[in-house]
């Protein structure tokens, strides 16, 4: 049985890390910025620094 609960707590304690994972990758996605397109972040000037604002908004 001690097999079965480490199995257990190890694959609950994956869960948290890929749960942990996704959360904190949703702000950056669900910001409507286009952080997985390069050539929209490189052809606007201040993409960068509205991006940091935008994070630190939701961050807050």
């Amino acid at each position: 049985m001690l097999r079965g609960d480490l199995a257990g707590a190890l694959a609950e304690a994956r869960a948290a890390e890929v749960a942990a994972e996704a959360t904190r990758q949703l702000p950056v996605i669900e910001s409507g910025l286009p952080v997985n397109d390069p050539d929209a972040m490189q052809k606007h000037p201040g993409m960068l620094r509205r991006l940091l604002a935008a994070l630190g908004g939701l961050a807050s």
